[in-house]
């Protein structure tokens, strides 16, 4: 967005957010005195982050807390755990949990990907290629997803981070100019790029962290 837009404090926005609380609205200081400050383009990167900060932890962190407890609780009797355990299909938990550790074929995917914008032997689309890798491979292939992925070329700076819109199985990826540039977004912007070594699934009970997949855990109740 334009700097001189943001500072002329067009969009009329300070560091606080406005939720909705039993039915009534209530301001919310995103930072100590947040009311006061005017986002401008000097601090908008920071209204950003304390603004997601507040929307995906702050905000839910007392009602997450609370399921943790209830979930724990489950999983460290061994009572509740079994009688929780036995009513869900726990092959299909693990796929959802944990994907399929079937290696990734780099030619199944290709073949079901379409591009907008760009041509499968520009630059880009090869770069992307060399340093994307994903970590598990969906349950019925990449020939099983309802549509194939699909490439768009977007504008903007060299700076622009690739996004996603996986309900729509499409990934806007920006017209980088060299391999390095494209690998540092895809980092920066939380893709995973290298391959895990193995298919682990994190269950803390008892203060313990053990690698393993739902049905191992079941197994040992």
């Amino acid at each position: 967005m334009d700097a001189d837009f943001v500072d002329s404090d067009a969009m009329g926005l300070t560091f606080v957010r406005e939720i909705e609380d039993s039915g009534s609205r209530k301001t919310v200081e995103l930072c100590p005195g947040g009311n006061n400050i005017v986002v401008n383009s000097n601090n908008r990167e920071q209204y950003v982050h304390l603004l997601i900060q507040h929307l995906f932890v702050k905000s839910i962190s007392a009602k997450v807390a609370y399921f943790a407890r209830g979930f724990a609780d489950i999983l460290c009797k061994r009572r509740l755990a079994k009688s929780f355990f036995q009513a869900i299909d726990l092959k299909g938990l693990d796929f959802a949990l944990l994907g399929d550790d079937t290696p990734i074929l780099l030619k199944d995917w290709k073949a079901h990907t379409m591009y907008e914008g760009y041509r499968e032997t520009d630059e880009q689309i090869c770069w992307f290629w060399k340093v994307v890798e994903v970590k598990y491979l969906p349950v019925n292939g990449f020939s099983g997803l309802p549509y194939p992925l699909t490439i768009y070329k977007t504008s903007g700076s060299d700076e622009r981070l690739p996004s996603s819109h996986t309900c729509f199985f499409r990934l806007s990826l920006p017209h980088y100019l060299s391999l390095a540039i494209t690998q540092q977004h895809f980092s920066n912007g939380g893709y995973p790029i290298r391959h895990p070594d193995s298919v682990a699934c994190e269950i803390n009970c008892t203060n313990q962290v053990r690698k393993q997949s739902v049905v191992q855990f079941v197994e040992k109740l």
